[in-house]
């Protein structure tokens, strides 16, 4: 076995990378028993990586991971795998599919690549980071889901890994993301404000704690909108002047009584308080306004709570 590694690295200082392989592929097929033969699909797979092909590469690595688990270097050989799903991260981001026809990966595989990574070593810091780039894969191909499943799974394995943060941040902008605007349904908007409120209570001190607290304003304001509309809905459409009220008096809550929101609110109520009615819009010039109806208290009730979702 010792002649044929030794004879493969001759080849390999020569450049003759085929006939080191086949020296190595030799003593593992040979001597597997030996202590060469892990060593063997080592340098197979450093060969394998100078040549890009990344799918060999990693399956020469497994093999390791999987027969000769007792391997001196273990960690150097997840430590190589990680490296490989990197690499190819690299090359996949410059939006060159040569590159990744070259090693035979593209992104699916890739995730595979990580996922293999947290299954051989799950309490290394190499397993958070798979996790953290996983999200980011799938946030690239729009599949929120999977993103922020990849994140929760970090959140809630790795309590003390300092990437908690960073993968808490990265939850509230998925949700974020999600957000179309005031005028739609304002589900992720609650989500992202729960998201972003967690994170500067749970890490107050962290630098995504000032970005989470600008980026939840954000999301105050585009929920204040919401209600804002929603009150004037009620108002022209609706003809329920109460309902409208209440939805009125959480915009300002939500966004500040001092803020332009806030204003636009309080005087909106004092206009109905005051019997004054809001402009006609362009459908209401043509076909007129909603006749106001009475409402119940249990009307009433019913409505300010579909407002409030």
């Amino acid at each position: 076995a010792q002649f044929f590694m030794d004879q493969a690295q001759k080849y390999r200082s020569q450049g003759a990378w085929r006939k080191a392989l086949k020296d190595y592929q030799h003593v593992v097929a040979k001597f597997p028993h030996s202590t060469m033969a892990p060593q063997a699909l080592w340098e197979t797979a450093q060969v394998l990586r100078g040549r890009h092909k990344w799918a060999k590469a990693f399956k020469n690595l497994e093999r390791i991971v999987k027969e000769y688990p007792e391997f001196k270097d273990y960690s150097k050989v997840v430590q190589a795998q990680f490296e490989i799903a990197q690499s190819v991260a690299c090359r996949l981001k410059r939006g060159s599919s040569f590159f990744s026809w070259i090693g035979g990966v593209g992104e699916k595989q890739q995730i595979e690549f990580y996922q293999t990574v947290i299954r051989n070593a799950p309490s290394s810091p190499l397993a958070q980071e798979s996790l953290i780039r996983i999200s980011e894969i799938y946030q690239r191909q729009k599949k929120y889901d999977q993103a922020a499943e990849a994140l929760d799974r970090l959140i809630g394995y790795y309590p003390t890994t300092p990437l908690r943060p960073q993968a808490m941040l990265k939850v509230a902008q998925l949700h974020k993301n999600l957000v179309k605007g005031a005028e739609y349904d304002q589900g992720s908007t609650h989500q992202a404000i729960q998201d972003y409120e967690d994170l500067i209570t749970t890490y107050p001190e962290s630098p995504q704690a000032e970005q989470a607290a600008a980026e939840l304003e954000e999301m105050r304001t585009i929920l204040a909108e919401s209600k804002l509309y929603m009150g004037d809905f009620y108002l022209r459409a609706r003809g329920r002047p109460k309902a409208a009220v209440a939805c009125y008096n959480q915009a300002r809550s939500i966004a500040g009584a001092e803020s332009g929101i806030g204003t636009a609110s309080t005087e909106r109520i004092k206009s109905i308080k005051e019997g004054r009615r809001l402009p006609k819009s362009f459908g209401e010039k043509i076909f007129g306004r909603y006749q106001e109806k009475k409402t119940s208290d249990k009307e009433l009730e019913l409505q300010v709570r579909i407002s409030e979702n």
